[in-house]
């Protein structure tokens, strides 16, 4: 379960949550199973975060910094990751139905069994990406 301290601080705003972390660059964020439905998250940093199982429906996470987070199990169909950092990522099992990729960075990450149905993955960067059917891209 999401940590109910960090959510707080995440729904105070970009700004709040990006300071936060700067000043506790130790605290790995646990936002698993938070429902964070179409909300706005934009250039936000949420490297090394826990978001396993956590609802990101519809939510704007462009030019986000998600590098090393684990979505394991996410739900970000019709989510906004264009030009997003996901270096590292586990999306294992993540639901990308109608999710924006676009020009996203999935170097490293992990992507088996994810469901990629109408995602949009132009111009995204892939090297040594593990593919939803498991192959190795890049």
């Amino acid at each position: 379960m999401a940590d109910p301290v960090q959510l707080a601080l995440l729904t105070q705003g970009i700004a709040v949550w990006n300071d936060w972390r700067k000043k506790n660059g130790g605290v790995v964020p646990n936002l698993s199973r938070a429902t964070l439905i179409r909300a706005y998250l934009c250039a936000v940093n949420l490297s090394k975060a826990n978001l396993c199982a956590t609802n990101l429906t519809g939510a704007n996470l462009n030019i986000a910094d998600l590098t090393n987070a684990d979505l394991s199990g996410a739900n970000l169909s019709n989510a906004y990751l264009i030009g997003a950092n996901l270096t590292g990522a586990s999306l294992s099992g993540a639901d990308l139905t109608g999710a924006d990729l676009s020009e996203a960075d999935l170097s490293g990450a992990n992507l088996h069994a994810a469901i990629a149905n109408r995602t949009n993955f132009s111009q995204a960067k892939f090297f040594k990406t593990t593919m939803p059917d498991g192959s190795i891209r890049g």
